[in-house]
């Protein structure tokens, strides 16, 4: 889990890398958060920041919906299955309130969230469309091969 805190006297946001105890600040703003967070993800998990970094390089249009995926990931948010080639995960969703399933269909991933169910979602070069969910999902699998 990386757990990036706002200190609001200082208005920065702090992070700590939990092997050396080093604390890595950014200031103000969703950019600075963002970028913070890329950092920690390449110092805990650099295979997973590899892959995220190379499926923008490809599709650059996903990167938002990837680096929301990677946070999935990093936050134990993603439990994969393989129920007769169907359901291939459950998602957290963003408010925590619940989980999504994503499934293959007829040879596509197809997810339950209300992003990909109204359209919403980008459109991927081989004309998947891939929402934060999805991405959590592919990137989750390129954790489980680790092992």
């Amino acid at each position: 889990m990386i757990d990036i805190a706002y200190d609001r006297k200082e208005r920065i946001y702090k992070w700590t890398e939990p092997e050396s105890g080093e604390v890595l600040t950014a200031p103000s703003g969703a950019p600075s958060k963002a970028a913070l967070f890329q950092t920690a993800v390449a110092m805990t998990n650099p295979e997973l920041w590899e892959a995220a970094a190379r499926w923008i390089g490809e599709e650059p249009y996903l990167e938002r919906a990837i680096w929301k995926g990677v946070e999935l990931v990093v936050n134990d948010g993603v439990e994969l299955f393989d129920l007769n080639g169907r359901l291939l995960a459950l998602v957290q969703s963003s408010d925590e309130y619940g989980r999504y399933g994503v499934s293959n269909i007829d040879g596509y991933v197809v997810c339950e969230c209300p992003h990909y169910q109204d359209g919403g979602a980008a459109i991927d070069r081989l004309g998947q469309k891939t929402c934060k969910h999805i991405a959590a999902y592919r990137l989750a699998q390129t954790q489980e091969s680790r092992f």
